[in-house]
C-alpha cells in the first residue's frame, strides 16, 4: 500500500513540476497553432478558436476547462472533430498506452529509488500524494500546498525527493525546477 502511495506521489510531483511557457515560447506556440488552424475548414477553424478561448478563460481551473471543451467537442460534427484531432498539440494524439512490461520496469526502478529514501523522505512523499489527491483539478492550490511542505523539509530530504523525479517521461523532456 505504501509503495502505491509513493508511486502516485511521485507522479503527482512530476505533473506539478511542469513549468509555464516563456513569452517567447508562447508566441512561437501561438504561431504554430495559427498556421495549423489556417489549413482547416472554416468550421474547424471556428471550433479551434473556441477551444483556445475556453482554455484561456479558465487557466486556473484546468479541470473545468477540459470538461467544457469535451462538452463542446461533443456537439461538433464528426468531420470537424477529425480535423481538430489531426492538429492536436504534442504527442498526446499519437501516444500509445504503456505495455505491462514498461509499467513493470517503471515500477521496479521507482521502487529501487523509494527503498533508498529515509523515513522522513517517505513521509514527505506520502504527504505530497495526499495533497495531490485532495486538490484534484486545482493545480495551483496543490502546487502551493506542496511548496509549503517542501519548504518545511531539510535540504537533504528535498534532494532525496528531487532525485525521484525523472528528467524524461515517455521520451519527452520535462522541467524539474528546484524544490
Amino acid at each position: 500500500r505504501m509503495r502505491a502511495v509513493l508511486i502516485i506521489a511521485l507522479i503527482a510531483a512530476v505533473a506539478l513540476a511542469k513549468r509555464e511557457l516563456t513569452d517567447e515560447e508562447r508566441v512561437k506556440y501561438d504561431e504554430i497553432r495559427q498556421a495549423k488552424l489556417e489549413k482547416l475548414s472554416p468550421e474547424a477553424q471556428t471550433a479551434g478558436k473556441k477551444i483556445h478561448e475556453i482554455f484561456q478563460a479558465k487557466k486556473e481551473d484546468r479541470k473545468a476547462a477540459h470538461e467544457e471543451v469535451h462538452a463542446f467537442i461533443g456537439t461538433l460534427p464528426e468531420s470537424v472533430r477529425a480535423e481538430l484531432k489531426s492538429i492536436r498539440r504534442g504527442a498526446h494524439s499519437e501516444r500509445k498506452p504503456l505495455t505491462e512490461e514498461q509499467k513493470a520496469g517503471f515500477q521496479a526502478r521507482l521502487q529501487e529509488k523509494l527503498d533508498k529514501l529515509s523515513d522522513e523522505g517517505k513521509a514527505a512523499a506520502k504527504k505530497i500524494h495526499e495533497i495531490r489527491q485532495a486538490n484534484k483539478g486545482d493545480r495551483k492550490a496543490a502546487k502551493e500546498a506542496i511548496d509549503k511542505v517542501l519548504e518545511g523539509l531539510s535540504e537533504s530530504v528535498r534532494d532525496e525527493l528531487k532525485a525521484l523525479r525523472p528528467t524524461h517521461h515517455r521520451g519527452q523532456r520535462t522541467s524539474t525546477p528546484k524544490a
